[in-house]
């Protein structure tokens, strides 16, 4: 989401995203070149997605899975662009968050969010049945060649910056030692 304008116009929607091969608003791109890879494996797919149909790489459950994940967080997400300094942050749609035991019946997922798993996963086996899949899956794969062509190593999915993790409690503890407590 960072990648996109603050103007609300400027970025794609959930619907957008959700409409998959008729790529409203070249939504279904940024979703194909950001949270799609995330799921199907980043690393280990990234020269798959230059020379194969966006099908061949990703099958219809890690599609399905990765538009749950956008669609559970989404509220979420926009909410943290418009107010990034705000700790009113909205819940999820379909996980849990906090009741542990309800947590492991569905790894996390509450009811709702497996039966919407299962619609997803229908939808997008039905969209790669349409013309308009098959013409999205041939234009994204050769947009992703033509900027593999020109960059040599081919289109890199963006690199995230990652959490550095510090541990400042062996300075805290070297501190107190030193003062002789």
């Amino acid at each position: 989401m960072k990648e996109f304008d603050a103007a609300e116009e400027a970025r794609p929607t959930l619907d957008d995203m959700l409409t998959m091969g008729d790529n409203e608003n070249d939504a279904y791109n940024t979703f194909c070149d950001y949270i799609l890879p995330a799921v199907c494996g980043r690393k280990s797919n990234e020269a798959k997605f230059n020379k194969e149909y966006l099908s061949k790489v990703a099958t219809a459950s890690n599609e399905a899975f990765a538009l749950l994940s956008l669609e559970n967080a989404w509220d979420r997400w926009v909410f943290q662009l418009d107010n990034p300094d705000s700790d009113n942050i909205p819940a999820t749609r379909y996980s849990q968050e906090g009741s542990q035991s309800r947590a492991l019946i569905y790894s996390g997922w509450k009811r709702i969010g497996t039966e919407r798993f299962r619609e997803l996963q229908k939808l997008v086996k039905e969209d790669r049945t349409t013309d308009d899949r098959m013409e999205f899956e041939k234009l994204y794969l050769a947009k992703r060649q033509e900027s593999s062509s020109k960059n040599r190593r081919g289109i890199r999915f963006r690199d995230n910056d990652h959490a550095i993790i510090e541990n400042d409690l062996l300075e805290d503890l070297d501190d107190v030692v030193a003062v002789g407590v």
